[in-house]
């Protein structure tokens, strides 16, 4: 028998992410217990515990006797975080160069690099080569992530990713 090891707070957690970063979920929409408890047909506990991580992360910003609303980013919210990511960014290439693994960090990055030139010559993408280019770009990244060795750097970079990808997913469906 297969069992699902994930926790139903867990589960509730991961639906509700990927609804809120792929924008099924828009940004600015209000998320009442009364709605999610009908949606997935559990007690609020574990509705409760999700709408937590997500406040915790972010994605949603709770009101005190108002309730839960996804963020809705304005101008000066996406500036701040544009910079911020990039102040996480160069803290994570100055932690990696100094990592005893620099060859392979070169290796990963002449990949990543190569796959991006693939999807730039092209002078037209579809939406799944530019999801790729996309998905490419964010690697890139993330690689310095891998070799920091700053596991709250990471995460903290994780989180904002998570926020950015919600602004630009926005902005690819006209919602932004």
């Amino acid at each position: 028998m297969d069992l699902n090891k994930t926790t139903l707070s867990e589960q509730i957690y991961q639906i509700l992410k990927e609804d809120i970063l792929t924008q099924r979920i828009p940004l600015g929409e209000k998320l009442t217990l009364k709605m999610l408890k009908e949606r997935f047909e559990v007690s609020s506990t574990p509705i409760r515990d999700a709408l937590t991580r997500l406040t915790e992360e972010g994605l949603v910003r709770y009101y005190s006797n108002i309730g839960v609303n996804v963020i809705s980013p304005g101008r000066t919210d996406l500036q701040e975080l544009y910079q911020f990511m990039g102040d996480l960014d160069a803290l994570a290439i100055l932690y990696s160069s100094r990592s005893k693994d620099l060859s392979e960090i070169l290796k990963e990055l002449e990949e990543n690099i190569g796959l991006t030139r693939v999807s730039l010559e092209k002078e037209k993408l579809t939406q799944e080569e530019t999801s790729l280019w996309i998905s490419h770009s964010d690697r890139f990244h993330l690689i310095f992530y891998d070799y920091c060795h700053n596991t709250r750097l990471a995460v903290a970079a994780g989180r904002l990713r998570s926020q950015l990808t919600i602004f630009s997913n926005a902005y690819e469906t006209g919602s932004l």
